[in-house]
Formats: C-alpha cells, structure tokens, sequence
C-alpha cells in the first residue's frame, strides 16, 4: 500500500499529465465520507 501512495505521488508530481482536467470533484475533508459514497458508487457503475 505504501507502495502506492509514492507512486501517485509520483505521478502527480511529474507534470506529464494536465491534473486539473481530470478532476472531477473536489470535497473538503468534512465531507470525506460523501466522497467516498460518490466513489463508491461510480465503482459499481463501471462493473
């Protein structure tokens, strides 16, 4: 899992992707768990 995390970091942080145009939603932490709900349910859509 950590693993992970410094890969995306990686990814983020490179400036090979335009970040900003695939950014679909921004939640502040107070609303985490609608985030994970919207997530979530996007997930099952894709299945």
């Amino acid at each position: 899992m950590p693993e992970d995390v410094f890969d995306v970091q990686k990814i983020m942080t490179c400036g090979k992707w335009d970040l900003k145009r695939i950014i679909a939603h921004e939640f502040s932490p107070a609303h985490l768990e609608e985030a994970l709900v919207l997530v979530a349910n996007v997930i099952i859509k894709m299945d």
